[in-house]
């Protein structure tokens, strides 16, 4: 199953090499640096989908769990705080 992942994120990169702010790629990019337990990798992939797609609540809920494993607890209850907001709208 690993190697599944990691043969993704290589098809995640080339992609992004050409396409940078492909969001779509960025988020599954992000969710496969989880799956592999890379959390940083993890954190920084989904504060770029945030950047493009702020209001995007299960991407904020995935980097509040991050936070929470990296434990930035502080910031991971803003995440959740901030997910649960934009669910009320939606």
């Amino acid at each position: 199953m690993l190697r599944k992942y990691n043969r993704a994120l290589a098809d995640f990169n080339k992609s992004l090499e050409i396409e940078p702010k492909a969001v779509w790629t960025l988020r599954k990019r992000a969710y496969s640096y989880y799956a592999l337990k890379q959390y940083d990798d993890a954190m920084n992939g989904l504060d770029k989908v945030l950047e493009i797609e702020p209001g995007n609540a299960r991407v904020l809920k995935l980097r509040e769990e991050v936070r929470g494993l990296l434990k930035k607890e502080d910031n991971a209850v803003n995440d959740f705080n901030k997910s649960l907001e934009i669910e009320q709208i939606s």
